[in-house]
């Protein structure tokens, strides 16, 4: 809207400009060689050399100064191409930092909430644990008790049990080690699948198989 009535300013400028000028000359010439018209050619070939004179300077004057407009004009609109182009890009990359932040955090939230998803199928995992040793420990006391009961307190009894009693101890011992590695699954905080699995998952096998089991494995040096 601003270019447009520069644009009409200037072209009324320009007509205003000319009309002056082509009353001036008139003027001047009726006042000094008269007003009325004359029948001879010879005064209005004078007449035709002294417009020409005049006007064809002020024409081409006229001229200049519209080329000059149109050329200011033209880079004015390439300026304010080149200015919207600049805020277009600079908007374009402000939304695609905005929607890579937002991509970022729709991927974090994703992994936490698949941590915690796999987080507590560990937790219930170590609890299934913890049942099947507490079961088998409760098992080989009871077969004790009978060995004991069967066969009294002598030392053939007691050696048939204490194969039976170790399996009790190292059955216990593994479900202590899963509390304490419950425990310790249930006060850290994870971001990531991974960080969980490296956090627990030798550690179970370890409990479950031994280190020894392991190291045949090649699982651990």
């Amino acid at each position: 809207m601003g270019s447009a009535k520069k644009l009409w300013s200037f072209w009324f400028f320009i007509v205003a400009l000319c009309a002056i000028g082509i009353g001036t000359a008139i003027y001047a010439y009726r006042l000094k060689f008269g007003g009325e018209l004359s029948s001879e050619a010879s005064d209005w070939s004078a007449f035709g050399s002294y417009v020409g004179g005049v006007f064809g300077p002020l024409i081409s004057f006229l001229t200049l100064l519209a080329v000059l407009k149109t050329v200011y004009l033209q880079r004015e609109l390439l300026d304010n191409q080149a200015a919207e182009f600049i805020k277009l890009d600079a908007h374009q990359k402000l939304a695609a930092k905005k929607q890579d932040e937002q991509l970022e955090m729709a991927k974090s939230e994703l992994e936490l909430t698949k941590a915690q998803a796999y987080l507590s199928t560990q937790l219930q995992f170590i609890e299934t644990l913890k049942d099947h040793y507490r079961r088998e420990a409760d098992g080989l006391s009871e077969a004790i008790k009978l060995i004991l009961e069967k066969g009294g307190y002598n030392i053939n009894s007691q050696e048939t049990a204490e194969p039976i009693l170790k399996n009790k101890k190292d059955a216990e011992q593994k479900m202590s080690d899963l509390v304490g590695l419950s425990l310790e699954l249930s006060m850290l905080d994870f971001s990531t699948v991974s960080e969980i699995r490296k956090a627990c998952s030798v550690k179970i096998l370890k409990i479950m198989y031994g280190e020894e089991y392991l190291k045949a494995k090649g699982i651990v040096s």
